[in-house]
């Protein structure tokens, strides 16, 4: 998965937030956005994934040289988990994966809240989970699309409400995405060694 952004420029109550914003991220590269509260970090990963609209400029996703969409070449997890609260962890990754394309099953969505140490709630009603264990099964929607790097992981300060060791275990999530061509872009106030090859910032 490759991105290219030309000359973003991005708006938010009508001020704007940033402008003239271009960079290029490769497969296999780890992109941090960096900036200051309110600089327009999660309205750029928004816009990335094609779930918001750009006061100016362009961004072009590409697979295998071809142009895709940005909702078809981005899995964005932010701030709020986007599961329905009703509903099972396994019912919510379930739509998940609809949405996305993949068909996991009941042992794909298993092994994916395995690798981030919730498989034990797949059957729980997700309104019923602490904070913690909502961002780790929210998470786990990365891990739902068998073939690796297909699409690039955004990810909105993934590190909070996680405890050392989850943070640690999502490192090497991570890391083992990018040694598979993946590419993810992220935000955090936080400090994590990830391994990446390829490290990219963009301040804000």
């Amino acid at each position: 998965m490759r991105v290219a952004v030309n000359a973003l420029a991005a708006e938010r109550g009508g001020r704007a937030v940033f402008a003239d914003l271009s960079f290029v991220a490769e497969p296999g590269t780890l992109l941090r956005v960096s900036g200051a509260n309110g600089a327009g970090k999660t309205t750029l990963l928004r816009i990335l994934a094609g779930l918001g609209a750009a006061a100016a400029g362009g961004v072009t996703w590409q697979r295998n040289g071809a142009d895709i969409s940005g909702a078809e070449a981005a899995c964005f997890v932010g701030h709020a988990n986007a599961f329905n609260e009703a509903l099972t962890v396994r019912e919510n990754l379930e739509y998940a994966a609809a949405l996305a394309g993949v068909a996991p099953g009941t042992d794909g969505i298993a092994s994916a809240l395995t690798a981030l140490g919730v498989k034990s709630l797949i059957n729980r009603r997700f309104g019923t989970l602490s904070q913690g264990q909502c961002k780790r099964c929210s998470l786990a929607r990365l891990l739902l699309d068998p073939q690796r790097g297909r699409r690039a992981w955004l990810l909105d300060e993934p590190f909070v409400a996680l405890d050392v060791d989850t943070q640690a275990q999502l490192a090497t999530i991570i890391s083992a995405e990018l040694a598979a061509g993946g590419l993810v872009i992220y935000t955090s106030h936080q400090s994590v060694d990830i391994a990446a090859a390829n490290v990219q910032e963009v301040s804000l």
